[in-house]
């Protein structure tokens, strides 16, 4: 599922993926059964570059990218970016059916009434989800305010790559669950990605995304806490929470418990969430699938198991995705985005 296509010609493409503490891209090539990853990279970012889900500073990501080896020849490559999942506004709507020209004009018009937002002051796109009852199709209306992704174009422009296609991260995470699970693809499946500041849910079901919705909390809250009560670095925080060792054996210990409440308390207040969603899409789901770096914090896969009492796991991106180097990555499930955004370039039809 796409958002944006901002240009018609072929070309390779390299997925962009900008969170809030790092960034990442991604090229792939694809093989029978699967595909290769030709490129990878991926840089921390500071702090403050990133500011209520919009880049504040695009040279400073852009220059980040750049060390950590994105040099891309723009006349080869178009850059694959996502909007973060808060900034991203979506409407199921019914409409008549007709042709997507038709449609699209009719959802322009209709939109007014749709998004909370002038509809001048954002883009819009749709997707079919199929037929609502006679002679009427359901639809997915998706909107993001310009400036957001304004920002995001700047970056990738700066970084030296044109930008080719605006995704949403919602739809990026489905994209790579999709790719390397298809045995998935018949089960209505939570998709939870697990940010540093956000986590993104999205409910889908035979390639269709039946409700998307934003928490509040990533793994921030929980480095924070080990910081906060510590004194820590963020650093030693981050090797903590991906179950390496730090520190003395008495300070580990106090570390750890603290940690272990913390990851509870993030656990109760996804599975409250994805709760009040699945009540809201008037479904229930076979499995709880989480993706993004902070889905590997210690604990944290146990603690939403025991409340989901459904099957779940953490997704690996690189399931059908062959990486020479996939055994270096600390955090796999933090390449979904990129992964899911590399995904584009293949089997896409880009329309006028």
């Amino acid at each position: 599922m796409s958002f944006i296509d901002l240009f018609k010609q072929k070309f390779k493409f390299v997925g962009i993926d900008i969170g809030g503490s790092s960034a990442k891209f991604i090229e792939l090539k694809e093989r029978s059964g699967g595909y290769n990853v030709v490129q990878l990279g991926t840089c921390a970012l500071p702090k403050d570059v990133v500011q209520n889900n919009t880049i504040s500073q695009p040279s400073v990501v852009a220059d980040a990218l750049r060390s950590a080896g994105a040099d891309f020849d723009p006349k080869v490559y178009r850059g694959v970016f996502a909007v973060p999942a808060p900034s991203v506004f979506t409407k199921r709507h019914k409409v008549n059916q007709t042709n997507i020209k038709e449609l699209a004009d009719t959802i322009q018009f209709e939109a007014a009434s749709l998004i909370p937002h002038s509809i001048n002051a954002v883009r819009l796109d749709f997707h079919v989800l199929g037929e609502a009852g006679k002679n009427q199709l359901e639809i997915l209306v998706v909107a993001v305010k310009n400036d957001v992704i304004d920002r995001f174009v700047e970056t990738v422009t700066v970084t030296g790559i044109e930008p080719g296609i605006c995704d949403v991260e919602y739809f990026a995470v489905q994209n790579a669950f999709e790719a390397n699970y298809p045995e998935y693809f018949e089960k209505t499946v939570a998709l939870v990605e697990i940010g540093s500041k956000y986590s993104a849910v999205n409910l889908i079901n035979k390639g269709q995304s039946l409700f998307c919705g934003d928490v509040n909390i990533g793994g921030d809250y929980i480095t924070q806490s080990l910081t906060d009560v510590f004194g820590m670095s963020e650093e030693e925080a981050e090797k903590l929470k991906q179950m390496e060792m730090v520190g003395d054996e008495r300070l580990r210990e106090a570390a750890l418990d603290i940690l272990a409440k913390n990851v509870e308390h993030v656990a109760s207040e996804l599975h409250r969430q994805l709760t009040f969603f699945c009540s809201a899409a008037d479904t229930g789901v076979d499995c709880v699938v989480l993706s993004g770096g902070a889905a590997h914090t210690r604990g944290l896969l146990e603690a939403f198991s025991e409340r989901s009492e459904v099957e779940t796991f953490i997704i690996d991106p690189f399931r059908n995705v062959t990486y020479k180097e996939k055994a270096s990555l600390k955090a796999p499930a933090a390449y979904s985005v990129s992964v899911g955004l590399a995904l584009r370039s293949f089997g896409d039809k880009v329309y006028d």
